[in-house]
């Protein structure tokens, strides 16, 4: 079993507190155990991908569908889109995704095939969003997933009802693995 680790949206602009589009405490809480994953993930060979959610201003499917982002939030090629300091490292991957899932057209379908990924280990945020929808077009793909529970987060604002909910789902559909990162980086 070849596995990887997919970040999800763990970038700047969700994670630095002066940026509009912070996504609060619950977002920082998730970083001591990602910390711990990746630097598990790396001292076993196991490729680091970021998956970060960038905009272009032109992008007018986003912005009237999602009026509450902006255009100077997660721009492309900005500081914003990029990882954060605290979890990149030279040498992990970072791939770019205009929509909710990873893998709606961006390259991280490809990078899995030239990589022979057969499992996925998904971690950051949103749960309910990013998360799950990544792990069932993974599922889809005939990817194993796994989801460390304690490496995940749901947006502010949103009751933890959100957060089982799509535990529970991604267990069901996605036939995901839910657990704790111990039991991973323990093993």
């Amino acid at each position: 079993m070849t596995e990887a680790v997919l970040v999800m949206d763990m970038a700047k602009d969700t994670y630095d507190r002066a940026s509009k589009r912070y996504q609060g405490d619950k977002v920082r809480v998730i970083v001591p155990p990602v910390q711990k994953l990746l630097r598990w993930a790396r001292s076993t060979c196991r490729p680091v991908i970021f998956i970060c959610s960038a905009r272009r201003p032109t992008d007018k499917f986003w912005y009237s569908h999602f009026p509450q982002y902006k255009p100077d939030q997660n721009m492309w090629g900005t500081h914003g889109a990029q990882p954060i300091e605290d979890l990149y490292q030279k040498g992990d991957i970072v791939i770019y995704k205009r929509r909710l899932s990873g893998f709606y057209q961006s390259d991280l379908d490809i990078t899995l095939k030239e990589l022979n990924i057969n499992r996925v280990i998904i971690v950051g945020s949103s749960t309910h969003v990013a998360v799950m929808l990544t792990a069932i077009e993974a599922f889809q793909r005939g990817v194993e997933v796994v989801i460390p529970k304690d490496c995940t987060t749901v947006a502010p604002g949103l009751n933890g009802g959100n957060y089982e909910w799509a535990l529970k789902y991604m267990e069901t559909w996605a036939k995901s693995r839910i657990t704790l990162s111990s039991n991973l980086t323990e093993n």
